[in-house]
């Protein structure tokens, strides 16, 4: 094969191959969804095809490497011309029609002449497509740069081929398209160049529509963030703030200048465990998205729930270089929470009190009462039959059976109207000494029965500022039961300590004492299970719960010390009256 340009137009096919082949690897690289690149690799392949076919003009059949390989370059230049039309991505329909009927008519006229009229349609056809192309892209260029570019090597080649065009019709019916004329080596060269040009800005152009889809991308990215509903916070590797979006500093209180560059611990309340941020970092640092919640301090001090989730940000290496936290306020829905479980509480605690409370009514109140009718029944015998010892010993039985029974009752009353606050709370001046000797004389009976003492070393006049009626039920309750477990000959003390503006009551036993596992239960109507006394005294365990309550009317603690078999003390304290 003579080195003529036919030969030239191979290497300008091989070239073009190499172009496509760049194409494909850009598509697969970059992925891009931008229908004129694949407008434009047909373009390339096709112009490749054809351009080498022109190359072996002299070594295959004139129909290949001439007719067909002129379809194929017009065909090219359709899809050359509809990819720079459509370069913004939507194909223009009414111009590729238009254009496709300009080749179609192109094709059939080439088809069915020869000689220099071939060579005219041919440079007529291209000159109206490039023409085209040229004038849209220089009148739609705005905001690229490339197009224009493009446009105007479109333009110098539809003027190329105009020039072309009279050079052929000057050369007329002796053009013989295998030599190599002036005028159709300046075109090839011309051509080869505008290839060149037209291809790299066509590179260029992709650039600028990807960076273009990149911005618009993040642009809109940072709009959906800025506008989020959560709050978003983005920090460095060092757990930097470098941006938060709008709900963040709406929810916080902390402006965006306030934070940037500041570590997020500034929203620490301390009241999150240490162990949640430890295993957060651990998560994030491994490349894995951390979920989970934190209580946080808002700039005015307000504490506040959020639930989170806190990713790793990386780059195409996969190496991490940023964090992400998206992040609610759920202090709403814990306070929802907490009302919900607090309620599930109180009712337990409702069902379980009304348990307790219909068992000591069914039991330790009806029980008594109905020992007692079998002693009235019994007694009304003896005394028929003129027993009058056994007269006598049925009515002291009956005596403390009642007895036991009214202080139930009155517990019970007292427990009832407390539960609905219709207790008043009046506080008095009264002497405690007084109150206490009130005390031993009603339980005088059980101390006898026991043989207990009982020391009453409070002093006349100690004066004291407390209601007077929950004061006597206190004092009768602690009584009653350091007699109930404090075993025959036993001692008890009731004393006190004058404070500075209190007065401490004390209550000491030498009784069984208690168990340190019963303590945190005693005050618990629930969880307080009453045991036997001494001598087999039923309790209720209610005494000490009321007792409980009407101190804490009073601001006071009853306070409990004791050791099993070394008896129990139990304290409170009293405003001293000011006199």
């Amino acid at each position: 094969m003579n080195f003529d340009y036919f030969t030239l137009y191979t290497v300008i096919g091989a070239l073009e191959c190499i172009v496509a082949f760049l194409l494909i690897y850009y598509i697969v690289k970059v992925r891009s969804a931008n229908s004129t690149i694949y407008l434009f690799l047909v373009y390339k392949l096709l112009d490749a095809v054809a351009l080498t076919g022109f190359g072996f003009l002299n070594s295959t059949h004139r129909f290949i490497s001439l007719e067909f390989a002129v379809v194929l370059l017009y065909l090219a230049w359709w899809f050359f011309s509809i990819s720079m039309v459509s370069y913004r991505g939507k194909v223009l329909k009414k111009q590729s029609i238009i254009l496709a009927v300009a080749v179609l008519i192109a094709v059939v006229v080439y088809l069915a002449t020869a000689g220099v009229v071939r060579e005219c349609v041919t440079a007529v056809l291209s000159t109206l497509l490039f023409t085209t192309v040229g004038i849209d892209l220089i009148r739609r260029r705005k905001p690229y740069t490339f197009p224009l570019l493009i446009g105007v090597c479109s333009l110098i080649f539809a003027l190329a081929n105009i020039i072309r065009t009279i050079s052929y019709l000057q050369i007329g019916p002796s053009f013989v398209m295998l030599e190599v004329y002036t005028t159709e080596t300046i075109h090839i060269l011309i051509s080869l160049g505008l290839i060149l040009i037209t291809t790299i800005g066509y590179f260029l152009l992709l650039s600028e529509l990807d960076k273009e889809i990149i911005f618009e991308k993040s642009r809109l990215n940072r709009i959906a963030m800025e506008q989020s509903p959560m709050e978003i916070v983005i920090t460095d590797l060092h757990g930097k703030i470098t941006w938060v979006n709008a709900t963040f500093c709406r929810m916080t209180g902390y402006a965006a200048h306030e934070v940037l560059g500041e570590n997020p611990r500034l929203l620490q309340s301390g009241l999150t465990a240490p162990d949640i941020y430890s295993g957060l970092w651990k998560t994030i640092l491994s490349g894995n998205t951390w979920f989970g919640e934190f209580v946080n301090k808002k700039k005015d001090g307000t504490i506040y729930f959020e639930e989170a989730a806190i990713a790793p940000l990386k780059d195409k290496r996969g190496v991490i270089n940023s964090f992400i936290a998206l992040k609610s306020d759920i202090t709403d829905r814990k306070v929802a929470e907490e009302l919900i479980l607090k309620q599930n509480r109180e009712l337990t605690e409702l069902n379980e009190t009304k348990n307790r409370l219909f068992s000591i009514i069914s039991h330790d109140l009806r029980n008594p009462i109905g020992n007692m009718m079998s002693f009235l029944e019994l007694t009304r015998e003896f005394i028929q039959d003129g027993e009058q010892e056994k007269v006598v010993e049925l009515l002291a039985v009956a005596e403390n059976s009642s007895k036991a029974s009214y202080e139930l009752l009155e517990n019970l009353l007292n427990w009832a109207r407390s539960q609905l606050s219709s207790v008043a709370f009046q506080p008095v001046d009264f002497d405690l000494h007084q109150v206490i000797r009130e005390i031993s004389d009603l339980y005088q009976s059980a101390l006898t029965q026991k043989e207990i003492t009982l020391l009453r070393e409070i002093p006349e006049g100690t004066w004291v500022h407390a209601d007077l009626d929950m004061i006597r039920t206190v004092l009768r309750n602690l009584t009653s039961n350091a007699i109930k477990f404090t075993p025959e000959q036993g001692h008890i003390a009731i004393q006190s300590v004058e404070e500075e503006e209190e007065v401490r009551v004390l209550i000491r036993d030498t009784g069984v004492g208690i168990e340190t596992a019963r303590l945190e239960k005693l005050f618990s109507f629930t969880s307080n299970k009453s045991t036997y006394g001494t001598s087999g005294e039923k309790g209720t365990g209610l005494g000490l719960v009321l007792t409980h309550e009407f101190l804490a009317k009073h601001g006071s603690r009853l306070t409990v010390e004791s050791q099993p078999g070394a008896g129990s003390c139990f304290s409170f304290q009293l405003k001293k009256a000011i006199r």
